[in-house]
């Protein structure tokens, strides 16, 4: 079976460090920033992890709603159509 190429492959090893820097980014910006006990911060900082990665998808889909709403407009205007159809 043919895998489609992709630009970038699932590693696992390569997710769990870029987690636990965002672990260790999120504790220590915490502690400096609420100035808040250390263990307070490991605590609580997967949760400011969470609240970080749920701001990013919700401005993605913002994003893409933006883009498929101008899409649709310049459509009704009769203007080309564009890339994404």
């Amino acid at each position: 079976m043919n895998k489609p190429k992709t630009i970038s492959n699932w590693d696992w090893r390569h997710m769990t460090t870029e987690l636990l820097v965002y672990f260790v980014l999120c504790v220590v910006a915490m502690s400096l920033i609420f100035e808040t006990h250390w263990l307070v911060s490991v605590i609580l900082a997967p949760a400011l992890m969470m609240m970080g990665l749920l701001a990013v998808v919700v401005f993605v889909e913002v994003l893409w709603m933006l883009v498929t709403g101008l899409e649709k407009a310049c459509v009704c205007l009769g203007m080309r159509k564009t890339p994404l159809s």
